[in-house]
């Protein structure tokens, strides 16, 4: 079964992000483990073990696999 991860509008390499980006990264981690940002075009990956399981199988989460 396949789901659709959440989705936030936030910039995460906006200017004001940077210079505070602990509450983002705890709204994002709230959201889910992945979650869509449209406006960059990205998945951002949100919790330690979801990192650590693509690191590990790189070529599944390859971007080169997607476009």
């Amino acid at each position: 079964m396949t789901t659709t991860p959440p989705t936030s509008d936030v910039d995460p390499f906006a200017d004001e992000v940077a210079l505070d980006p602990y509450p983002v990264y705890a709204e994002l981690r709230e959201r889910g483990p992945v979650v869509r940002l449209p406006e960059n075009d990205v998945y951002a990956l949100t919790r330690y073990d979801v990192v650590r399981d693509a690191l590990a199988d790189w070529e599944s989460y390859s971007w080169r696999n997607g476009r």
